[in-house]
């Protein structure tokens, strides 16, 4: 599995790392590793490594496994989580059994929470450490986190009870993970919070109309979200409505597929957005269909909104078709695809980058808003599109 990992990283994420670099990580990896032992034999280990560079790696897995009576399997999987720490943050290994633990797009299901270890430079960690804590990097709008009251920054140091030091990121998020109606406990640096858990399809869309105005909110781009999106725009467009709110804020983004066709509502031609990974350059275009293309649009951003959620943000600015209104949006210009592994585990990776139709990027900038206005995140509605109303004139 090892192996089988590394080859994929060297084939497949969007900037070809060192074969050395890799191993120097998977041995951290192992080396910070302490699973509870087990009582299962182990024969003689046969190690197939990549290249050279890992046989130390080897040599440590096999006298965990032996000496300490460690689980090959968490061995593995420690050696594998090191050579992702060496990568970009947006990667991460989920073994067979926590691969529900985290969607395809980061976020933790049933709490609504991206979570990650990553050192005060920024760069992630193997394992969460007194140096390397466990924090809240998104909330989703409308989730259960977000009604318990969590704020990107947050640091969890303990879940159910139990301290998430020395465990890495998918063990975390396989203790907040849960079916929809179930409670988990999370404690804080600084408080302690019961979450109901929600299934993130419930809270992806709302909307409503206020005045002459149509409100609508996109918390996150679930698998369904552009069916929701469709119906709810109708309904307010068959109200009467004569200008149109979309809320793009604290939306981490989802399923890139759901935000090219709610773009494409808006939209009724030409490229929404560009990505290019080792193969090239591909070109998204609109589809044809949109019921809302010629309404006036403005969109809701923050420094929360991310990955397709900026993508949908930055095609409507681009194309002039609508006007930004809020902060800079959080920057993420990074694809990622899952790929099932032989073991059934599951290695998400970044592969590419995306840029809007011309080929700009918001790496580092974020999508910068054409009116820069702070609403907060508690905002009614009606507080949210009168601020708005009043902010463009």
């Amino acid at each position: 599995m090892l192996c089988e990992s590394v080859e994929l990283i060297l084939e497949q994420h969007y900037q070809p790392p060192l074969l050395n670099v890799l191993a120097e990580g998977a041995l951290v990896g192992v080396e910070s590793a302490d699973p509870a032992p087990t009582n299962e034999t182990v024969g003689q280990l046969t190690c197939a490594v990549p290249s050279n560079d890992f046989a130390a790696t080897c040599e440590v897995i096999d006298r965990k496994v032996h000496e300490d009576g460690a689980p090959l399997e968490e061995m593995v999987a420690a050696a594998v989580d090191g050579v992702l720490s060496t990568l970009d943050p947006y990667n991460i290994y989920l073994p067979p059994s926590l691969s529900d633990a985290i969607s395809d797009d980061g976020v933790v299901p049933g709490v609504g929470l991206i979570i990650g270890a990553v050192t005060a430079a920024g760069s992630p960690c193997v394992r969460v450490a007194p140096s390397c804590p466990l924090t809240v990097a998104t909330v989703v709008a409308g989730s259960a986190a977000s009604e318990g009251g969590l704020v990107v920054g947050d640091v969890v140091v303990a879940i159910d009870g139990r301290s998430v030091e020395g465990l890495a990121v998918a063990e975390a998020a396989a203790l907040l993970a849960g079916e929809s109606g179930s409670m988990v406990e999370v404690d804080l640096v600084d408080r302690n919070v019961t979450l109901t858990r929600i299934d993130e399809q419930q809270v992806a869309v709302s909307a409503e109309v206020v005045d002459n105005t149509g409100y609508i909110r996109i918390s996150y781009f679930a698998a369904e979200t552009h069916l929701l999106l469709h119906s709810l725009l109708q309904a307010v467009l068959d109200a009467g409505v004569n200008t149109l709110v979309l809320d793009l804020r604290d939306n981490p983004g989802g399923f890139l597929f759901s935000a090219s066709i709610v773009g494409s509502e808006f939209i009724s031609s030409g490229d929404l957005y560009l990505t290019q990974d080792r193969e090239g350059e591909l070109r998204y275009p609109a589809v044809e269909g949109g019921i809302a293309t010629d309404i006036p649009l403005f969109v809701l951003v923050n420094e929360q909104t991310a990955s397709s959620a900026e993508i949908l943000a930055a095609a409507l600015q681009e194309r002039d078709r609508a006007t930004i209104v809020g902060l800079p949006t959080f920057g993420k210009n990074l694809v990622q695809v899952p790929f099932e592994l032989r073991n059934g585990g599951v290695l998400r990776l970044t592969i590419g980058t995306w840029t809007t139709p011309s080929g700009a990027s918001v790496g580092l900038t974020g999508v910068l808003p054409d009116v820069e206005l702070d609403i907060a995140s508690s905002a009614t509605p009606e507080g949210a599109v009168a601020a708005t109303l009043a902010a463009v004139g």
